[in-house]
Formats: structure tokens, C-alpha cells, sequence
């Protein structure tokens, strides 16, 4: 659907000149565009009332299109349950917190969940029916099955926690492996208060390591430099929310918070991303 636009024409003979008309990233084009020949992309965005896909669509350039959502309503209850345990199962979540945190666009939301089956505490009944492992239940929630000694399985946290680059206990808590404790599990089995393990784990792992996901300042030569890692991050990883990033940054990159600090503000943090992504970043 081309329409007569210069400032169309414009914007995809840079996308061209720049070689993103096979990958039209919004974030490379803001970056790497030659202002002098071409518009920014939310100028055109603006004038003409679309989102960067639609703005692509109008050019007739092919994209992926990242929003496009599962149709709930048409799978019955049973195809549902069975996407979300298949989620539950692969993602090691053991609580509607966890699932949350983690959840993406190809599962169900809350509000999709309790319009279908009532609550969260239905589809835990259902799981328990068809597994169990009792992966919801609060009682095993602190069990781990270990026989070995305690140090010996702090210093392999420690390795997992260092060789993929994990930069909090709440980033940790939702990827680990099913043969690794949760926090609150190593916490229970080492008898270890929570800021001396953290203080271990750093040792053993990185400086940066801690309970939020620390930094280390200077790590970028400017406030922008860091906030358009943090976006190259955020368009790679389809997040959406400050809470998102936070649980999936790695190490190299700033915590939420230490953003805000560099911005200046939140609102300052909120409308550099926007404009280098075009999204806008929730905080939970």
C-alpha cells in the first residue's frame, strides 16, 4: 500500500542506502540515518498517526511483525491448559509471579486466564490432575533434594550464575536449571543469611552480582551510550516493561533505576528509549 508521501520515499531510499530494507530495524535506522537526506522516523510516525510497522506496511517493505498475538478465543480450555503447562514446565515456574514475570506473547495473560478458567488456582487444580511433580504446592516450596556438601553447591551456582552472565538472584530464580536451587532453596539448605550469600556469590562470580542487579559506573562513556545498549537490548528481547528488563539484562548492561539516575529522570529515560525504539516502556 505505497502512498505519495516524500518523506515516505525519503525514509526508504536510507533504509536502502543503509542495507536495513531486508531487517528494518527502527533503532538502526534512528542510529545510523544521514539526517541531512532523510527525516527521523518519529517525525513521519507523527504526521501520518502510525506505528513504525504500519509506517513499513505503507512503504511496502516486508517486516516482522511482533505484536501479532494468538487468537485465545478460538482454542478450547484443554488446548489452553496445555500451552500454559507446556510454558509452566519449560520455563521451571512454580507461582503466578513467576509466570508473569516470564510471560510473553505466546501465552495467556491473567486477565485471559481468569476470564477462561476463573483464576490462577483452577489451573493449578487442573495441573495437579495431569502432573505430579507439585510444582505449585508452598510446602515443597524450600525443599531440594542435595546430598552432597553445601560448598560444593554454592561454588555451582556460582559457575552457572558467572558462565551465563546472570546479573541478579530475580534473574537467576527464573532461568536456572531444575537441578539448581532457587535462592530462597540455598538460602534454607546453607543456613546463609541472604546479603553474606550474595556477598559469596560476587566473589566467586562477578563484582556486579546482587540481589537487584548491580552496576559498575563508567562502564559506558556517556549517559546516551548506556541507554542505547539498554534499547538494543529491549528491541532484541521483545520487552515491553522497566520490571522485563530488569529480570533479563545481563551484567554489562544498567539496572533500571541506574538509568533513571544517568537520564535524569524517568521521564527523560522513558523518551530517549521512545525515541530510538518507538515503544513505551511500562514500569511494571
Amino acid at each position: 500500500m505505497n502512498i505519495d508521501n516524500p518523506k515516505l520515499d525519503s525514509l526508504k531510499r536510507e533504509l536502502q542506502r543503509l542495507g536495513l530494507i531486508n531487517n528494518p530495524s527502527r533503532l538502526e535506522y534512528t542510529k545510523k540515518r544521514n539526517p541531512e537526506i532523510s527525516p527521523g522516523a518519529t517525525s513521519v510516525m507523527s504526521e501520518l498517526n502510525c506505528s513504525w510497522a504500519e509506517l513499513l506496511d505503507l512503504m511496502d517493505i516486508p517486516h516482522k511483525n511482533n505484536t501479532i498475538h494468538p487468537n485465545w478465543s478460538r482454542m478450547d480450555d484443554e488446548e489452553l491448559l496445555d500451552l500454559i503447562f507446556t510454558f509452566v514446565r519449560s520455563r521451571n515456574i512454580h507461582s503466578l509471579k513467576e509466570y508473569l514475570q516470564l510471560q510473553n506473547e505466546t501465552v495467556p495473560s491473567q486477565f485471559t486466564i481468569n476470564s477462561r478458567f476463573g483464576n490462577w488456582s483452577n489451573v493449578i487444580r487442573a495441573y495437579d490432575k495431569n502432573f505430579d511433580d507439585h510444582r505449585f504446592s508452598s510446602k515443597t516450596s524450600n525443599v531440594f533434594r542435595y546430598t552432597g556438601e553445601i560448598d560444593d553447591l554454592i561454588n555451582t551456582v556460582a559457575k552457572y550464575i558467572k558462565d551465563n552472565n546472570i546479573p541478579s538472584w530475580a534473574r537467576y530464580n527464573l532461568i536456572k536449571p531444575e537441578n539448581l536451587p532457587t535462592q530462597q532453596q540455598l538460602l534454607y539448605r546453607s543456613k546463609i543469611k541472604s546479603g553474606d550469600l550474595t556477598k559469596i556469590i560476587r566473589k566467586k562470580a562477578s563484582p556486579l552480582f546482587s540481589s537487584r542487579g548491580g552496576y559498575k559506573p563508567g562502564m559506558f562513556k556517556s549517559p546516551r551510550e548506556a541507554v542505547i545498549a539498554s534499547s538494543e537490548f529491549i528491541v532484541k528481547n521483545h520487552i515491553n516493561t522497566w520490571k522485563q528488563y530488569d529480570l533479563k539484562r545481563t551484567m554489562e548492561l544498567y539496572g533500571f533505576a541506574a538509568l533513571v539516575k544517568k537520564s535524569g529522570s524517568r521521564k527523560e529515560l522513558n523518551a530517549a528509549v521512545y525515541a530510538l525504539t518507538g515503544l513505551k516502556m511500562a514500569t511494571s
